[in-house]
This record gives structure tokens, sequence and C-alpha cells, in this order.
């Protein structure tokens, strides 16, 4: 038998109503593998995947959360590339050779590509994942991850490409820091690696169905205080492994990152997730970070700290709109200031 040329990890948690959908998804990529890992649902999911028995490889694990469903799929593939797929979101004929394409230049680390918007019953709702596809980052963005990691819009798990061997160095995904939003840990660790790729051609749905981790109609104060949480764990592994490869040490500072600091104080203090942590402080934070965005004309930096400046001194009532207005994205990137519009 021909070895696969790629391989697709399809994660899964209580989600019956989904899941066949992605299977069918990816066996309809030619030369793919594709690994089910179902990570301890408690509705009929496995009833439901057990058709696919003798095409896919299904393994079944206790909850362990999403870092530890990536990893268990991977220990299981084999092909060059890989791609994660969450089981409520599907692929789209083709893009499997599309992105393959790409991994041919040495270079290439990661390939992402624009998701279409649907909803929960796959009905599309106008409008892609990010909202303009051309903005979405390329290149050796290696110095801006070190510097600024999550004010680089990266694209959610269903819409990236990463080649095996640059996977194999920046995994295990650490399992209790990553329960949800492993894809984040992915795409930065990645990106240090080699160059960053679009593939233009909308590769599947992005599917809201109102439990998603990450897309949210309006303000949530705990989903900020978990990126909150998130961030710094992203940025200790981002400064270890920059540091195994040779890197110069930098001080990451994120505008967003900042941003959320300011308004999970000022809504929610008493949860607040990092201990001794201020308004002052994390507005002075943000204007560093925003003096420091490299990547942007001066116009856009004094943009940024405008905007941390609002959330930091504004009528406390008026925040979870500016948040909704500006905070958007896989990545919360404020909009006025990011190269990108995020996922």
């Amino acid at each position: 038998m021909t070895p696969p040329s790629l391989s697709i990890i399809i994660t899964n948690h209580n989600y019956a109503r989904y899941v066949v959908s992605a299977v069918s998804s990816a066996l309809a990529q030619d030369g793919a593998e594709v690994v089910v890992v179902d990570d301890g649902s408690g509705d009929d999911s496995l009833e439901r995947l057990a058709p696919f028995d003798d095409r896919v490889t299904i393994v079944r694990q206790d909850n362990g959360g999403q870092g530890a469903a990536m990893n268990a799929g991977l220990a299981r593939c084999t092909a060059p590339v890989t791609m994660f797929l969450d089981a409520d979101d599907v692929l789209a004929p083709g893009i499997g050779a599309a992105v393959r394409r790409h991994f041919e230049d040495p270079s290439v680390a990661r390939v992402h590509f624009p998701l279409r918007r649907v909803d929960a019953d796959g009905a599309p709702t106008g409008g892609t994942v990010p909202p303009d596809p051309a903005a979405l980052p390329h290149g050796d963005l290696g110095e801006r991850v070190r510097r600024h990691p999550h004010d680089v819009a990266w694209q959610p798990t269903s819409g990236n490409a990463y080649r095996r061997s640059v996977l194999d160095a920046v995994l295990p995904v650490p399992e209790a820091e990553y329960r949800t939003c492993a894809d984040h840990h992915l795409n930065a660790l990645t990106a240090l690696h080699g160059r960053v790729v679009t593939e233009p051609t909308v590769g599947g749905d992005y599917r809201v169905h109102g439990q998603n981790v990450d897309a949210r109609e309006s303000f949530d104060l705990a989903r900020v205080q978990g990126i909150v949480t998130r961030s710094r764990h992203t940025e200790t592994a981002v400064a270890d492994h920059a540091r195994t490869l040779g890197f110069r040490a930098v001080r990451p500072r994120s505008v967003s990152v900042c941003a959320n600091r300011i308004l999970s104080l000022r809504l929610g203090a008493e949860t607040h997730p990092i201990d001794g942590d201020s308004v002052p402080s994390a507005l002075l934070d943000g204007l560093r970070a925003s003096t420091a965005r490299f990547d942007l004309r001066p116009r856009r930096r004094l943009a940024a700290a405008g905007f941390v400046l609002a959330l930091a001194a504004g009528p406390r009532r008026a925040l979870p709109r500016l948040a909704e207005r500006f905070l958007t994205g896989t990545t919360d990137l404020p909009s006025t200031v990011s190269t990108s519009s995020g996922g």
C-alpha cells in the first residue's frame, strides 16, 4: 500500500451531532490517514463512529482535554504532513492536496487557510474566519512570535496544517495547561521553526453553535481570564523553546494580553488569575507593548496605546461593549492595531 501523505487527527468530546460529518470530510481527502480520538465522551459519539471502524483509527481515552487528545492522535500517525480537525468542523474537498503542495518547500513549517462560518446546522452565516483572508500573517514570523506572540493572528485548530517533523520538535502539548485552545501552543511554537504560508482557498467550515471555546457573540469574563492564564503558559513555552533554538532572550509583551488583563482586573478582580497584578501595571505593560510593535507604523502604535488607555480609564460600564468591538478573533487582537484580523 502507498504510505499516507497526510495525517488528519480529529479530536472529539461530546460532539456526536457533528463527528460523522467531520470524519466523512477527512476521509474525502486524497492520501489521508484518519485518526479519531474520543476524549471521554458521555454521549453516543462512539456508537456513531462504529461504522467507520474499518476506515479510520479510533482511539478511546478518558477525558484529558484537547492537548491530551492531540498527543494521543499524533502518536498513531505516520504521514509527513498533519492536520488537526475539531469534531464540530469539516474540511472542504481538496484542501489536503492544496496544503501538501506548500510543504514541497522545505522552509515551510505551517500552512493556514481561511474557513467558512456556518451555524449549528451547517448553513453559511456569511463571511469567513478570518473576515479578510488576505490579512492572514505569513512569512518568517519568528521575531514577532518571540516579542508579542498574542498579537499575531492565528487560525483556529481546523484551519492549519503542520510539517510533522516540526510537530515532533514542539510536542507533546502540555496537557494540564491546554485542556482547551491547544492550537495557541502549536501555532506559536511551530512559527519558530520556519515560514508560515497562507493557502488562499477556503479550506473548510468553522461551526459556531453556542458552545465553542473561542467563538463568542458577546463579552465573556471567564473567557477573558482564561486567555490571561493561557497567555502566560504560551509565553513561557515560547521563551523556553526559543532558547533551545539559540535565540536571544527577550521579554514578550502583547497588547492584546495587557488589554485582557485590564478587563479582568476591572470587571472581575476577585477571580483575576495573576497574583499581585494591578491596572497600573497592566497599563504600563500595554503602553510598552504598543510602542514595541515594530511591525506597525507609528500611527497604529499610537492607536494601540490609545486602546489600552481607554480600557484602563474609561467608564467601567462601557468596557464590555468596547471589548466586543475591538477584541475579535481567536487571539483577541485589537482590530484597530493588528496587522491581521484574527481567526
